[in-house]
């Protein structure tokens, strides 16, 4: 209804670039570009660079795909997972045909079981993992995105001196509702999303809730943003510095 998937994901990296000389995004998790490209369309003016990571392969090709048809060259692209180390994994491949939703491909084998990803049972492609911290990636990073599907603590993990060195930039990141998922596989879901917050936590970040969204924002960023209630059931998301 809108004309884009994602709205209040790059509705918040834009507002939260405003005002900063070439801003470094960082999009973790980047599937077919719905946060990259709108992201690099409204900031490119003011010189952002877009660093967008996919490790599927085949939706890879369709995030470069849609990068070249938007004519963006603050787009860089990665064909890689990212981690608390750099190794080479093995992700099961995908039937595409029947997997009603290709963004809940996870690396984690529990949750591979519980999403609606139709995985190949006997095939599987290497993939490359490497750090944040390993990417010496150039600019002040502004803003990171991170959708993981439960690996979200391992990238923090692997991406220390990055936040330290960028002055601790505000983190997006996806937290599934408590109980969607039952058993072993939601107390392990459970587990992960508490190492995650924890792991902020510990670097100094606190968090806002925006219902499965989590902005994890540090007291010593160049943005923050804070939720003004509307009525009594909208909030309004604004820039206080």
């Amino acid at each position: 209804s809108h004309g884009v998937w994602g709205e209040i994901e790059s509705g918040l990296a834009t507002l939260m670039c405003e005002g900063v000389t070439a801003p470094l995004i960082l999009d973790v998790g980047a599937n077919l570009g719905a946060f990259s490209i709108p992201v690099a369309k409204k900031l490119g003016p003011a010189g952002a660079v877009v660093h967008a990571f996919e490790p599927q392969r085949i939706v890879f090709h369709q995030l470069c795909g849609n990068i070249f048809l938007n004519r963006l060259d603050n787009v860089f692209t990665h064909h890689l997972a990212l981690g608390s180390e750099t190794k080479t994994i093995r992700l099961p491949k995908v039937d595409y045909h029947n997997t009603l939703n290709i963004g809940s491909v996870s690396l984690i084998p529990g949750i591979q079981k519980v999403t609606r990803v139709a995985y190949s049972g006997t095939e599987a492609e290497d993939v490359r993992m490497t750090t944040i911290d390993a990417m010496a990636l150039p600019g002040r990073c502004a803003f990171i995105k991170l959708d993981v599907e439960g690996f979200e603590s391992e990238v923090i993990a692997g991406a220390k001196a990055f936040l330290e060195a960028n002055g601790y930039p505000p983190i997006l990141f996806e937290e599934w509702r408590k109980g969607k998922f039952t058993g072993a596989v939601g107390e392990e879901i459970e587990q992960r999303q508490a190492q995650t917050r924890d792991a902020l936590g510990k670097l100094g970040y606190a968090f806002i809730h925006i219902n499965t969204d989590v902005i994890a924002q540090h007291p010593g960023a160049l943005a923050k943003v804070a939720l003004r209630k509307q009525d009594d059931q909208t909030f309004k998301i604004v820039r206080e510095r």
